[in-house]
């Protein structure tokens, strides 16, 4: 068989029977050709079974999506703007799992095509249909503001029956619509219903619908890729809703499908609209069996306090008959008798009796009813009246009043009492709905602290996240007890048994409210004042403080969890001094808790610590640590217990366990720098270990007021220890000697010490300096730190300390080696330069192990001179496209790289977000270049260049001397660049200025700019930048370029360059953005000037899709074209010497551009201008924005 096949994107097509072979259609997913073949199989080579004729591709952006409205397992539906009527729409489009489904796709377009055929005011409208660009089916229609009638019907108040009847009349036009174009529905459901704002009614979801025609849904004349009689029949399952499908439905799907399966469906409707509920209830089995054995219950039976009148009770019983042949005829059979009923006329299904037509009768002719019926009255009154005497009918009158008048007085007190009840409960739900409205909102700040606590407690994280999410909880919703409980709990875990009180007590006021006693709240105040109260706790005071609690106790409500209580009792007594009563009540709490309580565990062991029963608070806390290993808190109640014990060595090394645990915890460094302190004092003074055990407490309380300001006194203590220090280093004569002018002696005596213990100490003192201070003068005892440190980790390679010592021997290692002359010595990779200085001079093999950077620069108007440096980054004898790396990486503001060498890196010099930097006299020649695969008789298509993306730095695969990413007013000068593939890359920065370069003798570019505007390009050696050049073979030099100017560059000057013997002298394109997305923009208003671009493979110059170009006075000769300006705008040639070329000035679909006193010379052919009606670009988003027409040109 012939098909069509696309050899850009890989897809084959059915060919058409009208398609000429010699005018082949171009491939409707990517535009590209289609090519002819032909196949012994008869099947595609691909399941695409589709016809160029049927298939529509849509770029996604042509209906910008706004949102989902629907999904379900077969398809979703979208919110589209419509991009001309500037309108919402729904885009419905077949689900992706579902798209190489060729039964799936049948069926969507079925329902398409079955939809199309609909044309009702009752039907659900559509627009279009076809295939997006990943060949998924869509279609469009109407978008939707409205309910379903399931929600009309539930409503309260009830609409009324007319007005549901009428809504019922206009489903059933519809579907007598429907039925009259041979389009059964069959799934008719009041959700499937829409009843808009305004009264229109709309019945939807026709994806059961059937077409019962004996003639085909498509035009005979049409080549349907599509049987749908053949390919959508469904060979089990039950189709439809059990709820309002006909008996026949539930039997399979060998049922026959007939007008009267949708006229029990309507009389299903109507049931509904009658009863508000479905005429079978429960679930999907007994339903089906219901329907298929019993019959519905009557509407009037179902609903008798409804009074559903009897005609309409007995119109739906007959569209529901389980017989098909007992049913209506027809919808309009149906829609007759509902006519009928609204004009109390007779209707096909009932015979009201005698009095009812009696009445229907008297109804219809009320006026002379009316008539005969006063007149009957008059003379009946007249005979009574006169036959009872006046006074005895005065008299009941008189009566009647009186009775009437009392009954109304009663009923209008009954109805005030009713009114006030009414509002008292309505007063109470409102309230009852703003306290679960404000509990609904305080869950959503609480479930985010527990999620945050789920996924780690430290210290941190603690403070920064989870407490205050728990305060704006209680503050939302103060009777929400459990984030109270929470902040408790956390106050105890980060060892603030205070604020675990403050809590307490805040729990309690809250409480109290609630108290019948008015006297709680006082009672409340004066026990947590006197808990406070240090002097004269005598036994009296305390047995009033007892008497006390005792009475706020009784006033509490019975809601109020014990546990809370007796913990709040428990540290009431603590801090009165009453140690044995504290205890007493954490017993009482634990006993109350029910289980284990880690929090009231650790607060007991304190309490026996206190009580000097040591043992039992050791193995309490033991039996926790081996329970909770992992658990925080159990190591900082250790502390405490320690600390109190005076069991210095031991509090140590329990502080370093809880900060392997969280180095953030602030508490175990107060812990570790008290214990330091206390261990300082029983050494030797002055020693060098006792100088060690000061630094370290140092370090400790620094660590301390930086996690936590003015913690445990940390500001006084910090104070206190730089005095020891001064002491430790003969310097207490010199108060005004601060720390950071301390660090070079005790830096000096931590390297002619032989105490471990001292080097460690120092270096992670320098370390901190360095790390939170940032003070570059001290970076060559960062160096220094690192040396002692490791000299110290040797010594002690298991300590206790390795949790920070790892984290500071990374950070130490960034800094550099000094010589005497104060140069740097870069003898590892992974050096960090921040600050101005000389590099010492020699050849450094440093490779980029991390991919960071072999030498990293950060910081702000830095000068390094790197005085003849090279680096190198990969081994002797390293092929050059297997080097890798960065050589050099960059940032910050205003730094200035001088005299350096780098080769052998895939990319040499890095710079991101260094605005300012000025790179000069650097030779970065010899880094990588690929491999190509191309022989001088055949030329290999992956060697071609692709710089049309770069959004993400994918020009970083192709290497670079030097990469400028947002480097604004850069300086590039007097670098030198060869024997690699690209020089320099522009990306993303402007105002840069490049002169007095040579980048030449390269594979790739050798300038390249990227999103990059108002740069100067000038005084440039850029010759020889060329690839994909075999003469007589291939010519095209794979995109190579002296200059590339690519994706929205513009206002750039380029003057005075030579760019001779490259794949395009100057290559500039507007970019995908502009020619694919918006159709907008592009790389304009260029000046390009004095420039030699003669002898490329390709074009001298190239400049495409842009507008504002001007060109004057280059040089260009020898090259296939001299200028190829492909859909330029307003641009102008003027004074180009332009020689020995094929067509010396070529432009495609240009318009107002100006060719002006150029000297064309010896070409085949001068200029050349034309344009192509079926153009793909004149067609698409560039075309709909952009004049393609070649038109209004100035030839001088």
């Amino acid at each position: 068989m012939e098909y069509l096949h696309c050899g850009n994107c890989q897809n084959s097509f059915q060919k058409p029977s009208n398609v000429n072979p010699e005018s082949l259609p171009p491939c409707p997913s990517c535009g590209s050709s289609l090519q002819l073949k032909t196949s012994s199989s008869p099947s595609l080579p691909n399941v695409a079974q589709k016809t160029t004729k049927f298939l529509r591709p849509l770029p996604r952006q042509e209906y910008p999506v706004k949102g989902t409205l629907g999904q379900g397992g077969f398809g979703q539906v979208l919110e589209v703007q419509d991009p001309f009527l500037r309108r919402m729409v729904a885009m419905k489009i077949l689900h992706k799992t579902k798209v190489s489904n060729m039964k799936a796709s049948k069926r969507f377009f079925y329902l398409f095509i079955i939809c199309g055929r609909l044309s009702h005011p009752n039907i659900i409208p559509l627009y279009e249909g076809g295939y997006l660009e990943d060949g998924t089916p869509y279609f469009t229609m109407r978008k939707l503001e409205s309910r379903t009638l399931k929600d009309v019907v539930q409503e309260q108040p009830r609409l009324p029956l007319s007005r549901l009847l009428q809504i019922f009349l206009k489903i059933c036009e519809a579907i007598d619509y429907a039925h009259s174009q041979k389009i059964i529905h069959r799934d008719l459901k009041p959700s499937n219903i829409a009843v808009g704002k305004h009264g229109e009614v709309i019945v939807m979801d026709w994806g059961l619908a059937k077409y019962i025609g004996g003639d085909s849904l498509m035009d005979s004349s049409d080549e349907n890729p599509f049987d749908f009689a053949k390919d959508l029949t469904i060979s089990s399952g039950i189709l439809g809703t059990p709820n309002y499908m006909a008996p026949e439905q539930a039997k399979g799907p060998s049922y026959p499908v007939t007008e009267r399966n949708d006229i029990y469906s309507l009389g299903a409707i109507l049931y509904y609209i009658l009863t508000g509920a479905p005429p079978f209830e429960g679930p999907a089995q007994k339903v089906l069996t219901d329907l298929l054995l019993h019959d519905p219950i009557p509407p009037r039976k179902r609903k008798p306090e409804w009074n559903i009148p009897i005609p309409l009770e007995k119109i739906t019983l007959k569209a529901m008959a389980k017989e098909p042949s007992q049913r209506y005829e027809s919808v309009a059979a149906l829609v007759q008798d509902i006519h009928g009923y609204l004009d109390d006329k007779t209707i096909s299904v009932y015979t009201p009796p005698l009095i009812e037509r009696t009445g229907k009768w008297m109804k219809k002719h009320l006026l002379l009813v009316l008539s005969i019926f006063s007149l009957s009255f008059l003379t009946l009154g007249f005979f009574y009246l006169y036959s009872q005497s006046q006074v005895e009918a005065q008299k009941k009158l008189a009566s009647m009043a009186q009775e009437k008048n009392r009954l109304f007085q009663e009923n209008l007190k009954n109805q005030e009492k009713l009114l006030e009840s009414r509002n008292r409960e309505l007063t109470e739900k409102k309230k009852r709905l703003k306290m679960f409205e404000e509990y609904q909102r305080a869950l959503v700040p609480y479930l985010e602290a527990k999620d945050a606590l789920d996924q780690g407690i430290q210290f941190a994280r603690v403070q920064e996240i989870v407490i205050p999410k728990l305060k704006r909880a209680i503050r939302i919703y103060p009777q929400f007890i459990e984030p109270r409980w929470e902040l408790i709990k956390l106050s105890f875990f980060m060892d603030r048994p205070w604020e675990a009180q403050k809590y307490l007590h805040q729990m309690l006021q809250f409480v109290v409210k609630t108290s019948k006693s008015k006297k709680a709240p006082k009672l409340l105040g004066i026990v947590t004042l006197m808990t406070f109260v240090q002097k004269g706790k005598t036994n009296e005071f305390l047995a009033k403080f007892s008497e006390l609690i005792r009475e706020l106790e009784a006033s509490l409500p019975p809601f109020f969890p014990k546990p809370y209580w007796h913990l709040f009792k428990s540290i009431a007594f603590f801090y009165m001094g009453s140690h044995q009563k504290a205890l007493e009540e954490i017993d009482l709490a634990l006993k109350d808790f029910g289980a284990i309580s880690w929090e009231f565990l650790a607060q007991k062991a304190i309490y026996l610590c206190y009580q000097k029963r040591i043992k039992e608070a050791e193995m309490l806390l033991d039996d926790l640590v081996e329970k909770y290993p992992h658990l925080l808190f159990v190591y900082l109640a250790r502390c405490q217990v320690f600390r109190y014990l005076r069991r210095y060595k031991a509090l140590e090394k329990e502080a370093l366990i809880a900060l392997k645990l969280d180095p953030t915890c602030y508490s175990a460094w107060s812990y570790l720098g008290y214990a330091s302190m206390k261990l300082a004092l029983k050494l030797t003074p002055g020693s060098d270990n006792y100088l060690a055990y000061f630094l370290r407490a140092y370090h400790a309380y620094y660590q301390t007021n930086l996690l936590e300001p003015g913690y445990d006194m940390a500001p006084s203590k910090i104070k206190t220890l730089e005095s020891s220090i001064r002491f430790a280093l003969n310097r207490s004569s010199q108060p005004s000697l601060d720390m950071k002018d301390m660090i070079p002696l005790i830096m000096k005596r931590a390297q002619d010490s032989s105490s471990v213990e001292l080097k460690g100490a120092a270096a992670f003192l320098v370390a901190l300096f360095l790390r939170e201070e940032k003070d570059p003068s001290l970076s060559y005892w960062g160096y220094v730190g690192w040396k002692l440190l490791q000299q110290w980790n040797s010594a002690n390679p298991l300590s206790l300390w390795n949790f920070w010592k790892q984290k500071m021997i990374t950070f130490l290692s960034q800094f550099p080696k000094m010589n005497k002359k104060g140069e740097w010595i870069l003898d590892r990779g992974g050096i960090i330069l921040r600050k101005s200085g000389k590099v010492a001079k020699g050849v450094y093999t440093l490779p980029d192990k991390g991919g960071k950077g072999a030498i990293l620069i950060q910081g702000d108007n830095l000068i390094i001179d790197f005085q003849g440096a090279t680096l190198l980054g990969s081994s002797q004898g390293t092929p050059p496209n297997e080097y890798s790396g960065i050589g050099l990486f960059i940032q910050g503001k205003n730094i200035q790289i001088r005299n350096l060498n780098i080769h052998k890196f895939k990319v040499a010099i890095y710079a991101f977000k260094a605005p300012g930097i000025l790179i000069e006299n650097c030779n970065l020649s010899d880094n990588w270049r690929m491999k190509l695969k191309s022989t001088p008789t055949r030329e290999d298509l992956s060697d071609w260049l692709y710089p049309h993306k770069n959004d993400q730095n994918q020009w970083l695969r192709y290497g670079a001397a030097i990469y400028l990413e947002r480097c604004d007013k850069a300086v590039v000068r007097n670098c030198e660049a060869k024997n690699g593939q690209n020089g320099l890359c522009l990306v993303r920065t402007n105002g840069a200025k490049v002169y007095h370069n040579k980048f030449h003798f390269l594979s790739g570019w050798g300038v390249a700019l990227w999103r990059a505007s108002e740069n100067k390009i000038c005084y440039n050696n850029l010759d020889w930048c060329i690839r994909g050049f075999s003469y007589g073979h291939y010519y095209r030099g794979q995109d190579s370029a002296a200059i590339l100017v690519f994706e929205q560059c513009s206002r750039n000057v380029f003057a005075y360059n030579s760019a001779t013997h490259s794949g395009d002298g100057f290559f500039l394109y507007a970019g995908n953005e502009t020619t694919e997305k918006t159709g907008k923009g592009g790389s304009n208003d260029n000046l390009i000037y004095r420039n030699d671009f003669s002898h490329a493979a390709t074009n001298g110059i190239e400049a495409t899709f842009s507008t504002g170009n001007r060109f004057i006075e280059n040089k260009v000769d020898q090259c296939l074209h001299g200028i190829w300006a492909g859909f330029s705008r307003n641009s102008l040639f003027y004074g180009n010497i332009i020689s020995r070329t094929n067509i010396g000035i070529a432009i495609e679909h240009g318009s107002q551009n100006k060719i002006i006193a150029n000297r064309l010379r010896q070409n085949a052919v001068g200029i050349k201008l034309w344009w192509k009606k079926e153009s793909k670009f004149a067609k698409n988003i560039y075309g709909k924005h952009n004049n393609t027409r070649s038109e209004d040109y100035l030839i001088q």
